[in-house]
């Protein structure tokens, strides 16, 4: 099997190699999905995240949550060096944060516990929820000790048969992605 590493450059190039067009045809088919997901339409609050250029973009469903009233928090670090949720209620971006993304005011705190939904991106994901990520482990801290749902989302080219996995490495419950596949 190969390593990790060698997964991340392969899933990596996969989604490098989509034009702008199909990743945001694509976006848009996960975010419809998503808002027709009974897990998702009976939560009422949302851990969620601000994509990054190879990542699905689900601003319009964020969008919806928000237009609902619904709780909607992002990822951030805290000064201690732990990553938390903290409450968002617009998308407009107050100031640059990490990896030079544009962030919303930060309102409460809220940990992942507190969350019924939580969004998550990844490089690639198997059927069965094996999820690979950037490689830094900020989600399988996030996700570790939560009862949330852990929704991955994924385009197409990023599902896989599967992934080598380690015991900290935290399955999700469904993956959404964008064909019917």
């Amino acid at each position: 099997m190969q390593t990790k590493a060698d997964i991340r450059v392969e899933l990596r190039d996969r989604v490098a190699a989509m034009s702008f067009e199909d990743r945001a045809a694509e976006s848009r088919r996960l975010c419809e999905r998503l808002l027709q997901d009974p897990t998702v339409t009976s939560a009422l609050s949302f851990g969620v995240y601000l994509p990054l250029q190879d990542e699905p973009d689900l601003r319009p469903a964020i969008q919806e949550f928000l237009n609902k009233g619904l709780t909607v928090a992002l990822p951030f670090l805290t000064e201690d060096g732990i990553w938390g949720f903290y409450e968002i209620t617009t998308l407009e971006a107050d100031t640059t944060g990490p990896w030079n993304l544009g962030f919303p005011p930060q309102g409460r705190d809220i940990p992942a516990k507190e969350l019924d939904v939580i969004l998550v991106p990844g490089r690639g994901f198997t059927p069965n929820g094996d999820r690979i990520g950037r490689g830094k482990g900020i989600y399988d801290r996030l996700l570790a000790d939560t009862p949330a749902r852990k929704i991955g989302v994924a385009f197409s080219s990023q599902m896989v048969e599967d992934l080598p996995t380690d015991k900290h490495d935290i399955r999700m419950d469904d993956v959404v992605r964008s064909s019917r596949s």
